[in-house]
């Protein structure tokens, strides 16, 4: 589900997971500390979720034009899981704001399958919206 500012909170807040798809990836969009919180991630990590009555399992992935990103399990910490085709680490450090400390390999992000560009083309998109 994607909804203008505040309508995202009660989604996010109550599934299980969630997901961020990023449209652009910048130092200006990927920042050390947020000044507001819409809707809480990790926050300062497992303890903190708790605290602040957060059960569910929240963010999971974070998806940019560049990469994307998942979290350390003991931290909660964004971390570099994989960099799409055409990019690089260097590219990705570079325009994220915050210090990532990726690891030396990164794989690069699979590609879709010829049957998830069927569904993304047929059932998600059909009229292109997405492609333009």
């Amino acid at each position: 589900m994607r909804g203008p500012g505040a309508a995202n909170i009660s989604y996010a807040i109550r599934s299980k997971r969630f997901y961020i798809c990023a449209t652009h990836h910048s130092r200006r969009n990927f920042v050390p500390r947020v000044d507001f919180v819409t809707i809480p991630g990790n926050l300062d990590g497992r303890e903190s979720r708790r605290a602040a009555g957060l059960v569910c399992e929240g963010l999971r992935y974070c998806l940019t034009p560049l990469c994307v990103f998942d979290f350390n399990p003991e931290t909660l910490r964004m971390r570099l899981k994989t960099v799409h085709a055409g990019h690089s680490i260097a590219e990705v450090v570079a325009a994220t704001g915050f210090d990532l400390d990726p690891p030396r390999e990164v794989p690069t992000t699979p590609l879709p399958t010829p049957e998830e560009l069927e569904i993304l083309r047929r059932t998600v998109d059909p009229e292109g919206y997405l492609r333009r």
